[in-house]
C-alpha cells in the first residue's frame, strides 16, 4: 500500500479537523489497518466495523433487511446506509466511510470485482448526516487478496478526494 497516500490522509484530517469512522466489509479492515499504521492517527480515527456478513450488517449497522434484499449487500444504497449508520454510532466522527464489494470467486457475474464506496457526514444545518459520495468501482481481475487491496487503497482514494473538495464542518463546530 502507499504510505504517503495514507500519512497525507492524517495529514489532511489534522488539518481540516476530521475525525472518520470507517465500516468496512470487503476489505476486511485493511483500510482502518492502513490508516493507523500512521503515527498521530489515533487523534483522527474513531475506529472501523468489518461488517463482512449480511447479519453483521442488520444487527451493528442496523441496515434493514428489506434493503439488504432488495439491492443485495453489494450495492450503493447499503453502502450508504452503513456510512450513515457508522457516523450516528460515532458521535466524535464528523465522517464515515463505507466499503463492500464481491471480491470473488463465486460471486454473481454482474457483480464480480465490483466495489461500492460511500461517504457521509454530519451536517449541522439539517441536524443530521449527508452524503458526500456514492463510488462504484470495477476492480481489475486477479486473485481475492490482490482485489482486496485494491479496493482498499481506492477507498484510500476516495477519503483523499472528499478530504480534498469537501465543505466539512471542522470538529468541535
Amino acid at each position: 500500500m502507499n504510505a504517503t497516500l495514507t500519512s497525507g490522509i492524517i495529514h489532511k484530517l489534522n488539518r481540516s479537523q476530521q475525525r472518520i469512522v470507517l465500516a468496512e466489509s470487503c476489505t476486511g479492515g485493511l483500510v482502518a489497518a492502513q490508516l493507523t499504521s500512521i503515527p498521530g492517527a489515533s487523534m483522527f480515527i474513531c475506529g472501523s466495523m468489518v461488517a463482512y456478513r449480511d447479519a453483521t450488517k442488520r444487527d451493528w449497522l442496523g441496515v434493514a433487511a428489506e434493503k439488504i434484499e432488495k439491492y443485495s449487500s453489494v450495492s450503493s444504497e447499503v453502502t450508504l446506509e452503513m456510512a450513515s449508520a457508522a457516523l450516528s454510532l460515532t458521535a466524535e466522527a464528523s465522517l464515515a466511510v463505507a466499503i463492500t464489494g464481491h471480491l470473488g470467486p463465486d460471486a454473481p457475474k454482474q457483480l464480480d470485482g465490483k466495489i461500492f464506496i460511500a461517504v457521509a457526514c454530519r451536517d449541522p444545518k439539517a441536524n443530521g448526516t449527508r452524503a458526500l459520495i456514492e463510488d462504484e468501482h470495477q476492480l481489475r481481475s486477479g486473485h481475492r487478496e490482490a482485489r482486496q487491496v485494491e479496493a482498499a487503497e481506492r477507498t484510500l482514494h476516495v477519503i483523499e478526494k472528499i478530504l480534498d473538495k469537501a465543505d466539512l464542518t471542522p470538529i468541535g463546530d
